[in-house]
């Protein structure tokens, strides 16, 4: 179950966003995610740049009695193919997944409450499957709080955010005097 929830990542990422994308009426709250779930990716992205840190899966082997089943095996594959070794602190699975549930939390209440569950059992299964050290599941915890907290905060300012079918190209063309 545990590994499973570690992989429900790739869900995590897209799901809660695309349930407000289909919905027109909910751009606002589509651009406010899509700003937290970047801010996540992108402090986490700086963060393994000037500290990369390896996760403990390449310095010992799996715990003792560590399960070898399919869903373990996948996830070993998908990290294998496609995971940086510099980029388990802070663990993005977790800043990413902790980012999408508060935001869902505030604007989708079910789809947030069955994020936040999840989200938590992928932390969990971060550190059990051995992918991630117990510090980097809590910065990244931390980190996704702090960052869809202050999106909600910026977003439910007078300040519009950057809207979908906003065109800035007149803008553009426009000289600085204008």
């Amino acid at each position: 179950m545990l590994h499973g929830a570690y992989l429900s990542y790739y869900v995590v990422i897209f799901l809660p966003p695309l349930i407000l994308f289909v919905r027109r009426d909910r751009a606002r709250e589509f651009a406010a995610t899509i700003l937290a779930l970047t801010m996540a990716f992108a402090a986490c992205f700086v963060v393994f740049a000037y500290w990369p840190v390896e996760g403990p899966r390449y310095a010992w082997p799996a715990p003792p009695g560590m399960p070898h089943a399919a869903i373990r095996d996948l996830a070993l594959r998908l990290l294998k193919a496609g995971s940086s070794r510099g980029a388990a602190f802070p663990s993005s699975h977790v800043a990413v997944a902790t980012t999408q549930a508060v935001v869902a939390l505030a604007y989708q209440r079910k789809t947030g409450i069955v994020t936040a569950v999840v989200a938590a059992l992928l932390a969990v299964g971060a550190v059990y499957g051995g992918f991630h050290y117990g510090v980097d599941v809590l910065v990244g915890a931390t980190l996704g709080l702090l960052l869809s907290k202050a999106v909600l905060m910026y977003s439910r300012g007078s300040r519009p955010l950057l809207s979908i079918s906003e065109d800035a190209t007149p803008r553009l063309a426009q000289s600085p005097a204008e």
